[in-house]
């Protein structure tokens, strides 16, 4: 991603949201790669899947980061400007302690 090579990485996030569909660091990463990719409206089904499968099996919605992503995602539709994702905490998502 730092490369700025989105589109290239869009095939490997969809399998690896597929392998590990409630692993929500994927999901995000992928979102962001749509969106900076200018496939707004796939990066937003994509958040909407993600939501509807945490709710249909888990009784839960996306994380704080994720809901962050979408809004913005929505509101500015900037792909080069996706904010990073964060967990409740002020740490980016899938980072160790």
């Amino acid at each position: 991603m730092a490369l700025g090579k989105h589109r290239e990485l869009i095939a490997e996030l969809r399998s690896l949201t597929c392998a590990h569909p409630f692993h929500e660091w994927f999901h995000g990463q992928l979102i962001s790669v749509l969106s900076r990719s200018g496939r707004r409206g796939e990066a937003l089904q994509a958040y909407q899947s993600l939501r509807a499968l945490l709710s249909e099996e888990l009784g839960v919605d996306p994380s704080p980061g994720l809901q962050r992503l979408q809004r913005h995602v929505l509101a500015l539709g900037a792909p080069d400007r996706c904010p990073p994702l964060r967990t409740g905490g002020n740490k980016p998502l899938g980072v160790a302690s």
